[in-house]
C-alpha cells in the first residue's frame, strides 16, 4: 500500500459511518479512563465489546496468520478493552472465530458446517484463562441456541428463552440462534429478530439504550456482522477482477 493512495476507499466517504448512534455507557466510560492513563475497573458484559470483533475475523478469513487460539484471544481481547465481565469478551472470542471460519466459505459449505464450527469453537473457548463458570455457563446457553435453532419452535418462544440481546452472551446466543435456524434466507433472519417484543425493545420503549430505528441490538450485531462479511466478499471479488484486467487495485 502507498501512503498518498491510500485516502482512496468509497468507505470512507460513507457519511452514515459519522454518526454518532448512542455509544453505551460502558464504552465511554472505558474510552474515558483510557484517554486520562487510568485502568478500566469495570465489570460490565455488555454487548459492546462483540460488536466490533467482526473486523479481526474477517482479517484472519483472509491471511490465516494466527492459530485457533491465538484467534480467539484476539477477539476476547478486542472486547475486553472495555468489558471486563468474562460474559463480556469471551462470546468475543466464539463471534471472531465463527465469523473467520464461515467468510471463506459457500453458502451450501456455511449451511453444512456451522455447527461443527461453533463446537469447534466451543472447545476452543473452553481452554481460555476465564472462571469456569461463566465458561460453563456460555457454552451451555450456546448449545441451547443451537439446539432451539433445528427445534420447530417459533421464533419469538425460542428466542426469548435466549434473553433480550442487551448482554454480550445473550446477544450472541440470539445472533447465532437467528444465523442457523434461517441460514438460507436474510428476510427471514431480520423477522425473526425482531419477531420478540422482549428482544430488547421493551428496554428501548422505556428510554434505555438506543439503536438505530429501535431495533434489537443483537440484530445490529448480526446485522454489522453480515454487512461486513458481504462487504468483504465484494472487496475481493473486485481485486480479482481487477488483477484479472490488470488494472490497479485501489480499493483499500
Amino acid at each position: 500500500m502507498h501512503g498518498h493512495d491510500f485516502h482512496y476507499t468509497w468507505l470512507r466517504d460513507l457519511p452514515e459511518l459519522a454518526h454518532r448512534r448512542a455509544p453505551g455507557a460502558t464504552c465511554m466510560s472505558a474510552c474515558e479512563a483510557l484517554l486520562n492513563h487510568k485502568d478500566v475497573t469495570n465489570n460490565s458484559k455488555g454487548c459492546g465489546g462483540i460488536m466490533r470483533v467482526a473486523p479481526m475475523g474477517l482479517f484472519d478469513a483472509a491471511h490465516r496468520g494466527y492459530t485457533t487460539m491465538q484467534l480467539a484471544e484476539a477477539g476476547a481481547h478486542i472486547a475486553k478493552v472495555t468489558h471486563l465481565h468474562p460474559l463480556g469478551y469471551l462470546p468475543a472470542a466464539l463471534m471472531t472465530l465463527l465469523i473467520a471460519r464461515l467468510v471463506p466459505l459457500t453458502p451450501k459449505e456455511a449451511k453444512k458446517s456451522i455447527v461443527s464450527i461453533v463446537n469447534d469453537g466451543l472447545d476452543v473457548m473452553m481452554k481460555m484463562e476465564a472462571p469456569e463458570r461463566d465458561k460453563d455457563f456460555l457454552k451451555n446457553l450456546t448449545l441451547t441456541a443451537v439446539r432451539l435453532a433445528k427445534s420447530d419452535m417459533a421464533d419469538a418462544d425460542a428466542i426469548r428463552q435466549l434473553g433480550e440481546g442487551w448482554t454480550a452472551e445473550e446477544a450472541w446466543a440470539i445472533s447465532l440462534y437467528c444465523t442457523i435456524r434461517h441460514i438460507d434466507s436474510v428476510r427471514d433472519a431480520i423477522i425473526a429478530m425482531r419477531s420478540s417484543s422482549e428482544n430488547g425493545c421493551s428496554a428501548l420503549n422505556a428510554g434505555s439504550w438506543r439503536t438505530p430505528w429501535n431495533c434489537p441490538t443483537s440484530f445490529w450485531l448480526w446485522l454489522m456482522t453480515s454487512i461486513q462479511v458481504a462487504l468483504f466478499r465484494s472487496m475481493t471479488l473486485l481485486r480479482h477482477q481487477r488483477k484479472n484486467n490488470g488494472t490497479h487495485d485501489i480499493v483499500r
